[in-house]
């Protein structure tokens, strides 16, 4: 469905015939914006993260914004809604479109702490159909040139040491084209505070995108490109979540992950709640075909809940997703790599196997006890405020959950 045919996933063009189960389209170049050269500037402007001291552009921008011979089908002279003749896709839930097109990648969007890594290892097994992008967009974030988070804002030598510090939301996309060229469904599990300014910001579409505003869209990807996700989403209590984060900002998991500090605007759930009813409004996802998994439901019951999601998703289910061998272990720690510490106990076991006991029934004194415990009495205040503030987001999405 995407890849050379389409020259990049934002077509700018009026052509296109389904031909052989592929949307085939004819693009045009499209010209420079005379204000573009000032889409970094405003939109690090909007985010608070960007303090410039002339009107330099990082590099890794500056030539893609202002190079005609990098204009393609990618990014237009303004947003998407400014084209002649736009493309519509179809809503995920439509049959024609799943039965006359390659499958749409698959995005299972998440916050930390969300058992996300356990469950994505299970997809991580079908080498043979799927494609795994163990959270790409976090490149762009944390250490890219268009960088919208404030953890390294003010650290340039830590965003420069990462090995994906030319990354771009364009250029992480580009390589979405490129994977599906050589056959495989693309299957994404990534944060959805990735795709958000910090802090509730407000959002202009990424400046390799093409940059500019979409009244309504709180992400930096134009909905056009939005609309070409089969989006599902994966929860967990923060009363389990957010202890868990922080454990991994402390030693001695800080001394590997090098995250020292808590922030709370990382917890994910009001990105994910913006971004699953913008996704709602946008018809982009089907209020009656929704699929939402409780990290729960799928410990409890892996088996059942893994059928389930295949069977949303149209990925045939196997018993073997749920058992996993030295290959599908070095596979994934090959892909974890780049979170370092985060993931440690996943990559130690062998299968996902259901809980052979209960959890543990708690209370508002019971958790801060023990977190205090744990973690010391600030900590323990840090936390509660946390969990607190999320608790609701969860509850919201958990509506929509799929029994277990």
């Amino acid at each position: 469905m995407i890849g050379e045919e389409w020259n990049g996933w934002i077509p700018i063009c009026s052509e296109g015939a389904a031909e052989g189960g592929n949307l085939k389209i004819a693009c045009r170049p499209q010209p420079l914006s005379a204000t573009r050269s000032h889409t970094l500037a405003s939109f690090r402007h909007a985010s608070s993260n960007y303090k410039p001291s002339g009107n330099e552009l990082p590099e890794a921008l500056e030539g893609s914004l202002n190079d005609p011979a990098s204009e393609s089908s990618w990014v237009s002279g303004g947003s998407p809604s400014s084209l002649a003749h736009p493309i519509h896709v179809q809503p995920q839930h439509t049959v024609h479109q799943e039965t006359t097109m390659a499958p749409r990648p698959i995005f299972a969007a998440t916050h930390p702490r969300a058992c996300s890594t356990a469950f994505e290892r299970v997809f991580m097994t079908r080498r043979d159909v799927l494609e795994s992008q163990h959270e790409p967009f976090g490149d762009a974030f944390y250490y890219g040139p268009e960088f919208l988070s404030d953890r390294f804002r003010d650290d340039e030598a830590a965003r420069k040491a990462s090995p994906e510090s030319h990354q771009t939301y364009k250029s992480i996309l580009d390589h979405f084209g490129e994977v599906e060229n050589q056959g495989k469904r693309i299957f994404i599990k990534d944060m959805a505070y990735y795709l958000f300014p910090p802090q509730g910001l407000p959002a202009a579409i990424a400046p390799s995108l093409g940059g500019g505003e979409e009244p309504g869209n709180p992400t930096v990807l134009p909905v056009d490109v939005l609309r070409k996700f089969h989006f599902t989403f994966l929860i967990r209590h923060p009363r389990r979540s957010i202890p868990s984060f922080y454990r991994c900002i402390i030693p001695p998991l800080s001394d590997i992950t090098g995250w020292t500090t808590f922030m709370p605007s990382e917890a994910g759930y009001e990105e994910l709640v913006r971004l699953f009813d913008f996704l709602l409004k946008e018809n982009i996802i089907d209020k009656d075909h929704l699929t939402v998994v409780d990290a729960d439901d799928l410990l409890d019951n892996p088996e059942k809940m893994i059928r389930q999601y295949c069977d949303r998703t149209g990925i045939d289910f196997d018993p073997g997703m749920l058992v996993w061998d030295q290959a599908d272990r070095d596979h994934a720690a090959k892909l974890f790599a780049k979170w370092d510490g985060f993931h440690n106990d996943v990559l130690e076991s062998s299968r996902l196997n259901a809980r052979t006991h209960a959890q543990k029934t708690s209370t508002v004194e019971s958790e801060d006890k023990d977190w205090a415990e744990q973690y010391g009495p600030e900590a323990q205040k840090l936390i509660r405020e946390c969990v607190d503030a999320n608790i609701s987001h969860y509850e919201y999405l958990k509506q929509f959950c799929l029994k277990a």
